[in-house]
């Protein structure tokens, strides 16, 4: 009887590392046979186990996932299926917005009073002033103030139209720089300024040197007039602005002016309240030009004494 022999096979290094990487110890493979089989190399039968230890599967035994909700499986012509086409819901309509009411026509805005002066104007050259109203009825009239100081009036006129027109030659004492005109409408129960400029070109004539000299009337007495008598001296044509400031005895103080004057004789006055106590009046005269601005002034004092017992 012929004994059974243990037949081992050596795997190979390859075999092996499968094995181990899958966790399988395997010191050989075992088999019992009541002949020897015969003679292989071996490499089959690791080739086989390797394989099988390997082997993953195929495509057909994968389950496949499910698409997701909403996209569109192809068909076999690779255009999605009407099952797996996304549902649409249909808007309802809206019904078109009202349109929005028309807004009125806004009024027409009324021109209101214009004045329109010519400018520059020479002298020896036409000066015109033009005023238009909005309504019928007025009067109006003006004035021109030259750079020298004279005055050149814009006769009163009534127009039925709403419109006035002043034409004039400005003269060659008017002097060069800037011409103010004032013209004032009226009719029963209003009243409209309206005023502007025009300038006279030119080079000015620096102003001569002009002074002023004043003195008082002294002694004063309470109750009756502090006198101050001015005088012009080279100012020509005279146009000029005077007045006078005082201090009493008592430190009330007050002023006169300034008025115009056309004269190079000016006399002013004030009242002296019958409550002052007597003592010395300081006061100071001047006098402005309208021209240029030029102030000149002259001071002194006058002596306030108590009346006589009547």
């Amino acid at each position: 009887m012929t004994r059974p022999r243990l037949v081992a096979t050596a795997p190979s290094l390859t075999a092996l590392a499968v094995l181990l990487a899958s966790g399988l110890v395997l010191g050989g493979s075992l088999g019992f046979f009541d002949e020897q089989p015969p003679e292989s190399d071996g490499s089959a039968s690791l080739q086989a186990a390797g394989a099988e230890s390997t082997s993953t599967p195929t495509s057909s035994s994968q389950t496949p996932e499910p698409s997701p909700i909403g996209s569109a499986s192809p068909q076999a012509d690779g255009t999605p299926s009407a099952e797996s086409a996304p549902a649409t819901t249909a808007r309802p309509s809206q019904a078109p917005s009202p349109a929005p009411p028309s807004q009125p026509a806004p009024p027409t805005a009324t021109p209101g009073p214009s004045i329109t002066i010519s400018s520059p104007v020479p002298t020896g050259g036409t000066a015109t002033v033009a005023v238009k109203l909005n309504s019928p009825g007025w009067t109006c009239s003006g004035s021109a103030i030259y750079p020298s100081g004279t005055v050149e009036a814009l006769p009163a006129t009534p127009n039925a139209t709403s419109a006035w027109t002043w034409t004039w030659t400005v003269p060659t004492e008017a002097g060069v720089g800037t011409t103010q005109v004032h013209v004032g409408c009226a009719k029963p129960g209003q009243s409209l300024p309206l005023n502007g400029t025009f300038v006279i070109p030119g080079t000015p004539t620096p102003s001569p040197s002009w002074s002023i000299a004043a003195v008082a009337d002294s002694p004063v007495i309470p109750g009756e007039f502090l006198v101050i008598h001015v005088t012009v001296i080279g100012l020509e044509p005279m146009y000029a602005w005077c007045g006078f400031d005082y201090v009493m005895p008592s430190g009330n103080n007050g002023t006169f002016g300034p008025h115009d004057f056309a004269s190079a004789q000016i006399t002013m006055k004030v009242p002296v309240p019958t409550f002052e106590t007597p003592g010395i009046i300081e006061w100071t005269a001047y006098c402005s030009q309208t021209v240029s601005g030029q102030r000149k002034t002259s001071s002194g004092t006058a002596e306030l004494v108590a009346a006589s017992p009547s």
